[in-house]
């Protein structure tokens, strides 16, 4: 073990990778602060010299930290921090580290849990107090993504997470740790609320964007319970988990309405509505998730008109926009892309939801012409750029005051070969300072 370890902080990345593989498999136990501190200053020196093409070796030292995690004495202080290291990397947006980052993150989580970190406190609170000594750099992370832990700490997690999602070869790491993120959060604040023993109605509020997220994965009567079971949601009332019409039993496609989310403001409704909207952009001709968010914003359409009057229309631009400009403008080459989402469908409880939403948007009485200039910062056809494909003015108003303004986009991973992974790489180092130090 000594000669391992010696030879794990040498500066030749080869000697440095392949020792760090055999020092994940032998520190098994009673792994202290003082080693941890080591290998931290030796990522932090890895990660300022490497570069997007070349990261052997930091990838090697991730899957370390994360071998060695439930071998962390209780009580260290890098468990904590070693959580918003995974963000970070999540952050940076490079494809090589992802599968790494959300093994790191979940592991974390799953060790702060068994060690009882979370009983007298929120997992967010705590996680949240963790991050204060790393403000200085997590909150520039933050800006540059324009998302808020502190508006809301499962959106923005998950909007970092989701992007994952999409990628054949990373899915599975993104559904675990999204999974861990709603068990967790859900196990906390049922022991908190004392329904510890017993299931809920809907998923505690602070679990609601690892849900959404979850949703593209629990298309089925089967996966949606598996869903609402981690959440500790009671399915016994219903086998779709929610209220069904006959067509939708018959699909056998679960319905999920802002009753069954739980929301009870605008506020989490325009998170809700912003985020299923990402999601379903990038739906990639799933009818099944399709069919899900659209009964989604139908239903917030009906309860909050408002929020989707200032979102969804200047949001879905995929299929809703393009059909309002050829109703009220004039009759172009968008015709095509309509014939291609409304002609060729052939489910018909998207169109009926999609009209839902059209009705709803069009009796908003801010798009009347006699619109006053109190109103003049709600969104309407006039103020949306009519070649834009991105989210209006008006609803990137209203989640700026939230400061979370990227819940709208659909976040990626940075283009290889261009840079930008290296600028991001090189900059991390800067936090793990942060956490050697404070």
């Amino acid at each position: 073990m000594s000669l391992v370890t010696a030879t794990a902080f040498q500066q030749s990345p080869a000697v440095q990778t392949r020792s760090f593989v055999a020092l994940s498999a032998l520190a098994v136990s009673d792994v202290d602060d003082d080693f941890l501190y080591q290998i931290l200053v030796a990522f932090k020196s890895a990660l300022s010299k490497a570069n997007e093409s070349n990261t052997m070796a930091i990838v090697s030292m991730l899957r370390c930290m994360c071998k060695i995690v439930p071998a962390i004495a209780e009580q260290s202080r890098y468990v904590s921090v070693l959580f918003w290291l995974a963000v970070a990397l999540l952050q940076a947006s490079h494809l090589g580290f992802y599968i790494e980052a959300t093994w790191l993150l979940r592991i974390t989580l799953e060790n702060m849990e068994q060690q009882g970190l979370f009983k007298n406190n929120s997992v967010q609170a705590v996680l949240l107090e963790a991050r204060e000594p790393l403000e200085e750099i997590t909150s520039q992370l933050d800006e540059m993504l324009r998302l808020s832990f502190e508006t809301s700490f499962s959106f923005s997690l998950s909007s970092i997470i989701f992007k994952g999602m999409r990628h054949t070869g990373l899915k599975a790491s993104a559904e675990a740790a999204l999974t861990t993120l709603l068990r967790v959060t859900s196990r906390a604040y049922s022991e908190h609320s004392g329904t510890s023993n017993g299931f809920r109605d809907f998923p505690c509020p602070e679990a609601l964007g690892y849900f959404l997220a979850l949703l593209p994965v629990s298309t089925t009567t089967k996966s949606y319970c598996k869903l609402l079971n981690n959440c500790s949601v009671d399915d016994s009332w219903v086998s779709d988990g929610g209220p069904s019409d006959s067509e939708e039993e018959e699909l056998g496609i679960p319905r999920v309405t802002d009753a069954v989310l739980g929301i009870q403001d605008a506020n989490t409704a325009l998170l809700v509505a912003s985020f299923a909207g990402t999601i379903l952009v990038t739906a990639q001709g799933d009818d099944a998730e399709t069919q899900m968010l659209y009964g989604l914003l139908s239903s917030l359409a009906n309860s909050y008109p408002e929020i989707i009057s200032i979102t969804y229309v200047s949001m879905s631009l995929t299929i809703l926009r393009s059909f309002l400009m050829l109703a009220l403008y004039r009759y172009d080459t968008m015709q095509d892309r309509i014939k291609d989402t409304f002609a060729n469908s052939s489910n018909a409880y998207i169109i009926r939801s999609v009209s839902n939403i059209f009705r709803v948007a069009l009796q908003d009485p801010t798009r009347s012409g006699n619109t006053s200039t109190h109103h003049e910062s709600t969104s309407t056809l006039g103020t949306v750029d009519e070649n834009s494909t991105g989210p209006g003015r008006s609803h990137l108003n209203a989640l700026d005051e939230l400061a979370m303004q990227g819940l709208a986009n659909n976040l990626t991973f940075l283009p290889l070969n261009r840079g930008h992974a290296t600028k991001m790489i090189n900059w991390i180092p800067t936090l793990v300072s942060l956490m050697i130090t404070s």
